[in-house]
């Protein structure tokens, strides 16, 4: 082996010592903090409230596969509940002047509550947006907005679903060890 693939190896090997000892862990993969074995305990303990509308059926829906795979639970620990606003935005057109393309713009707003004593103890906004295109048959425009609006609200079903699961895991962590080396 040469010297400089060697000292590659070093410092490939030094740099997973060094993130190991650091605390780091890594949001995605089998491991990760968003779906390890807490993170879906943590998530299985949230009940998801309803939200109005039929954007915000579909969002629920995705939550609840994300977050409660296995049925809402009985006793939940804590009860997320969301909020939606939908907008669309004309992003191309024709020289004419005839719309050819456009984004739903999708914004979440979220809380999590304790369940056991109603205070709020995350609190964030999310957004998604999903662009589709404008066809002169009225039919495939309108099925290439509901796909679009269907992309958005998967899109924010992942980002709070992520969200919710990073902030359960640092408040679940278990407390830092003492060092007890003198």
């Amino acid at each position: 082996m040469s010297g400089l693939r060697i000292a590659s190896l070093v410092a490939v090997a030094a740099a997973a010592l060094a993130l190991s000892g650091c605390g780091y862990r890594a949001v995605y993969g089998e491991h990760g903090a968003a779906t390890g074995d807490g993170a879906r305990a943590h998530l299985g303990s949230v009940k998801i409230s309803g939200i109005a509308d039929q954007r915000g059926q579909l969002l629920r829906n995705y939550l609840l596969d994300r977050m409660n795979p296995r049925g809402e639970p009985a006793t939940p620990r804590y009860v997320l509940a969301v909020t939606t606003a939908e907008s669309t935005r004309i992003t191309d057109s024709r020289p004419d002047g005839t719309a050819t393309r456009a984004d739903i713009v999708v914004i979440a707003r979220y809380n999590l509550r304790d369940a056991t004593s109603d205070l709020i103890v995350f609190n964030e906004r999310g957004d998604a947006v999903a662009t589709y295109n404008l066809l002169t048959a009225r039919f495939g425009s309108v099925a290439s907005e509901d796909e679009a609006r269907r992309r958005a609200m998967e899109q924010l079903a992942d980002q709070i679903a992520l969200q919710v699961a990073l902030f359960l895991n640092r408040r679940h962590a278990a407390p830092a060890r003492a060092d007890k080396t003198q």
